[in-house]
């Protein structure tokens, strides 16, 4: 059999890159010979495939060779940021930036290893260097390197968030614009807009993220305090509801206080006991005081001092499917969804508020309706 040129093993390599057959096209590529533009596309090769020593090897060979080329060291860099070895990676990248400093993509690396490690002035710096850049480049570059000025600009808003709202919303605008398709970046600016009180805004935003991710219980936790803020108290106390089960520490802690808000009493009490539970609430002054302000309303509330989940309660009807023998109602106290079964006696509409007794059941909280409240 004759052997294969090394044109005719770039193209078959080609052909196993297409179809993402990463340990094939290195194999090709082995016997593809020696030059520095087959060892650097063997670089690419074995780093896809995870073989990162294989690929520090030729990337030792390639400075070498070529010791004024920046891309050795940003895919020597590389080789470690993959394996989150970000120390080592910085390292690299910054001898690399010395040679290209207009290098996007290892200005955002350099970024996001800083953060990593917690160096976050050097971090903040590294990522508005890639805004910087970004109206530099060519039209096609733009295109090409977009997902990376979305990071950048997310990394810096979330910096700003706490503090300084007003200064997070266009950088997290601008990353949700360029990554429309990451829940994470409509999530963070959701909450910018929320947070500078633009809160139908937030409300928008923070459905779509939650249709990308709806089971995040963080993006419906944010949703449920942008409903609040629009005063559309139903929809809020749903989602916490729902989310009532799901939250622990200080998720559930920052839960509590938003049924508080919500005058739900009883879900805020059920809520802050999960976020009890974690040692670090538990100690903190913040939590203590709401847990005795909870306890203190439940028990005027009540007259009790405890939640009888055995009274009658009252809900509204938020579904209705008359045609299987069952609806959905949403507890005004709590918040939470229960299923039901339609009685003939109770004529019932969407929107009717009713009187009914709280029942366990295997799929979900369900409801025992009374009569119309």
């Amino acid at each position: 059999m004759t052997a294969k040129s090394r044109e005719e093993l770039l193209q078959d390599a080609d052909a196993a890159i297409a179809q993402l057959d990463w340990p094939l096209a290195a194999e090709l590529l082995a016997q593809a010979g020696t030059d520095s533009f087959v060892l650097d596309k063997r670089v690419f090769i074995l780093s896809r495939a995870k073989r990162y020593d294989e690929a520090l090897e030729l990337l030792a060979e390639l400075r070498k060779r070529e010791p004024s080329k920046a891309r050795h060291y940003y895919m020597t860099g590389s080789q470690y940021y993959e394996r989150e070895l970000y120390s080592e990676a910085i390292a690299w990248f910054e001898q690399g930036l010395q040679l290209d400093s207009s290098h996007l993509k290892m200005w955002w690396r350099k970024a996001y290893s800083l953060h990593r490690i917690g160096r976050e002035p050097d971090a903040h710096a590294a990522a508005a260097r890639v805004l910087q850049l970004w109206p530099t480049m060519s039209s096609e570059q733009q295109e090409r390197w977009r997902s990376v000025r979305a990071k950048a600009a997310h990394l810096l808003g979330k910096a700003y968030l706490a503090d300084a709202p007003h200064l997070a919303l266009p950088l997290l605008e601008q990353a949700s614009a360029d990554a429309p398709n990451d829940p994470f970046n409509l999530y963070a600016h959701g909450k910018a807009l929320r947070l500078v009180g633009r809160s139908a805004e937030a409300v928008h935003v923070l459905r779509s993220a939650r249709a990308l991710s709806p089971a995040d219980p963080h993006i419906q936790l944010e949703l449920a305090e942008a409903l609040c803020g629009t005063k559309d108290r139903e929809a809020a106390l749903a989602i916490l509801g729902r989310l009532s089960n799901r939250l622990r520490s200080w998720e559930a802690f920052k839960a509590a206080r938003l049924a508080q808000r919500l005058d739900a009493v009883e879900l805020a009490l059920r809520l802050v006991k999960l976020a009890n539970q974690d040692r670090a609430v538990r100690s903190d002054k913040r939590a203590k005081a709401l847990t005795d302000d909870l306890v203190s309303a439940a028990g005027t509330v009540t007259d009790s001092g405890a939640y009888d989940s055995t009274a009658t309660c009252i809900g509204k009807v938020s579904t209705l499917r008359t045609d299987r023998g069952f609806g959905f109602l949403v507890e005004e106290q709590t918040g939470t969804r229960r299923h039901f079964r339609i009685k003939p006696h109770v004529k019932l509409q969407p929107g009717d508020r009713v009187r009914f007794e709280p029942v366990a059941a295997e799929k979900g909280p369900a409801a025992r309706v009374i009569s119309r409240a």
